[in-house]
Formats: structure tokens, C-alpha cells, sequence
């Protein structure tokens, strides 16, 4: 049988080698984001209770700049984040470019505008 042993509050999940302390502050900050959204939810006497969602979002973008400086190969990991977002968004804006100019072609003709 495994023996679990706990050497520090800071490195439990030695399986996937994580930092289970910054998991836990990403995790806070997501609820501060998320009850920045919920003042709907608050009576209007306390509305205020509905804030931190700034902080929140400014300490989990530092938190990631930290986590992405960490990696070993910057070029590599930056060439790879550069793949995975803007291919796919420049992808989908000629997409929607495409379309858009179909559908508005097709509505002004059946509107009589011609073509």
C-alpha cells in the first residue's frame, strides 16, 4: 500500500506535479470574478457584498503570467499559444466575413434591391 505523506500544503498533488496553493488562490479569484456578476442576486441594502471582481481578474492574469513564465521553452510554448489562439480566430473571422457578405447579399435581393 502507497504511503501518503504530507510534506507541505504547497505541493500535495504530486502526481501532476502542481501547486495545489495556487490552484487554490486561481480558484479564489474566479469567485471573486463570478460575484462580481451576481449583484443581481444581492438585496439592493447589500448590494456592495457584490465586488473584488477586478482584483479578482487582475491577480488571476498575474497569477497565469507567472505560471506561463515558469515553462522552459518560452519561443516554444509562445509559438504554440499563437497556433492554438489566433489560428482558429482569424479562421473564424473570414468565416463570418464570408457569410455575413453572402446573407447580406441574399436580403438585399430579396428585398428588391437587387444583387
Amino acid at each position: 500500500m502507497r504511503e501518503i505523506r504530507m510534506t507541505s500544503l504547497c505541493n500535495l498533488n504530486e502526481k501532476y506535479d502542481r501547486n495545489i496553493a495556487i490552484d487554490l488562490l486561481k480558484l479564489f479569484t474566479m469567485l471573486l470574478i463570478i460575484n462580481s456578476h451576481s449583484d443581481v442576486l444581492y438585496p439592493s441594502k447589500i448590494s456592495f457584498f457584490a465586488s473584488g471582481g477586478g482584483i479578482g481578474n487582475e491577480l488571476f492574469f498575474l497569477i497565469s503570467g507567472f505560471l506561463f513564465s515558469l515553462k522552459a521553452d518560452i519561443k516554444k510554448n509562445l509559438l504554440k499559444r499563437f497556433i492554438k489562439l489566433y489560428v482558429p480566430t482569424y479562421i473564424m473571422i473570414l468565416i463570418t466575413f464570408a457569410f455575413g457578405k453572402i446573407y447580406v447579399n441574399v436580403v438585399r435581393w430579396w428585398m428588391g434591391g437587387g444583387g
